[in-house]
């Protein structure tokens, strides 16, 4: 067991392949309406700007050549994985940033925020840890691990190696054994 050991990647680098990935499948089948808009809005970045706003933007709108590149960057990530897991059966780590939050169905989607640690960020970036893992291909199990102050769920992720989908699951389940399932917070 260690606190400290660590894929050897980037997990910004690896968020931004994530959303390159599903975001460019995302989007592919809006209407040509949409679709215009969307490029309008991405071509206001110039290609060094990192930020949130940016890469979604790009991402929405992603040609064929860059989603090749975004999909070789994945390889790349599946090998430092693998690298990883030679000395570790499970990685632990959130599956969120926070417990369970009220859903936002703001329009635009992009006004959508999620308190974290009192401050408003954005929503989607939520999908922070689960998409480090997903970019990969690696499996994932969510598990409970008790409520929060505020008496809502709060869940971590087992992560596995590649096709090493039982090994996760076992795992939760006898984690679950341990510290007990899933406690549904009180109805309100």
């Amino acid at each position: 067991m260690s606190e400290v050991a660590r894929p050897d990647i980037d997990p910004q680098h690896s968020h931004e392949t994530y959303r390159n990935l599903s975001y460019s499948v995302v989007f592919a089948s809006v209407p040509p309406e949409e679709y215009e808009r969307n490029r309008r809005e991405a071509e206001r970045y110039p290609a060094s700007d990192r930020s949130d706003r940016a890469v979604s933007a790009r991402s929405m709108v992603l040609s064929h050549a860059d989603w090749i590149r975004a999909d070789a960057r994945r390889g790349r990530l599946r090998l430092r994985w693998a690298e990883f897991f030679r000395d570790w059966d499970i990685l632990i780590c959130p599956q969120m940033a926070v417990p369970a939050f009220e859903h936002d169905h703001t329009m635009p989607i992009e006004e959508r925020t999620v308190p974290v640690n009192g401050e408003p960020q954005p929503y989607f970036q939520q999908a922070f840890w689960s998409g480090l893992v997903t970019a990969p291909y690696l499996p994932s199990t969510v598990f409970p691990t008790g409520l929060s102050r505020q008496g809502l769920p709060i869940g971590l992720q087992a992560v596995g190696d590649a096709y090493q989908d039982y090994r996760t699951i076992d795992f939760t389940r006898l984690l679950a054994r341990e510290i007990g399932g899933f406690q549904p917070p009180p109805m309100d």
